[in-house]
């Protein structure tokens, strides 16, 4: 054995040591990024599917979630204490029935949301109010997929630089 194969060996582990250190300062960033555009693609859909004739969106959803980073950790956290609009009904009830269950308005009556009749007063029911699809379901969903894509790319990378270091350490024997 050769000083010199020795010294490219530990050359090689130093490399692959530097590239894992930026790898793990690249993928915490990674994966706070992708999960917060998915979080505003999500909600931005869930809008367009129903435009609202007789009241004005505050766009509070846009605030029922968050991604926060903390050292090589990211946490997602979803709750109607996030919500910093005002409405004239709670943001727990508006969270649930539209984040969770993806209602577009609606007051409870016998136990589904209805939209009330603006004429008169709004003291009227009208019909069942819309529902398309939970961005709190299709958020996580999304967000599940992405985590896995993105642990594949980081594993696959972490992997390859192993092999690196194997490699050079079989050439020794």
């Amino acid at each position: 054995m050769r000083t010199r194969d020795i010294i490219e060996v530990i050359h090689v582990v130093e490399k692959a040591k530097n590239k894992v250190e930026k790898m793990n300062k690249k993928y915490p960033k990674k994966y706070k990024e992708e999960l917060e555009e998915i979080g505003r693609s999500v909600i931005s859909e869930w809008y367009a599917t129903y435009d609202p004739i007789y009241y004005d969106r505050q766009m509070g959803l846009k605030n029922a979630w968050k991604v926060t980073l903390n050292g090589m950790n990211y946490r997602v956290d979803f709750g109607s204490e996030l919500m910093n609009t005002s409405y004239n009904i709670s943001t727990e009830y508006i969270f649930e029935n539209s984040f969770m269950n993806g209602y577009h308005g609606g007051a409870m009556h016998n136990g589904i949301p209805y939209w009330r009749t603006p004429y008169p007063e709004f003291t009227a029911w009208g019909r069942p109010a819309l529902r398309s699809f939970s961005p709190y379901t299709r958020m996580v969903s999304e967000m599940n997929r992405k985590i896995k894509e993105i642990d594949k790319e980081k594993q696959d990378e972490f992997d390859k630089q192993i092999a690196k270091v194997q490699k050079a350490i079989n050439r020794l024997k």
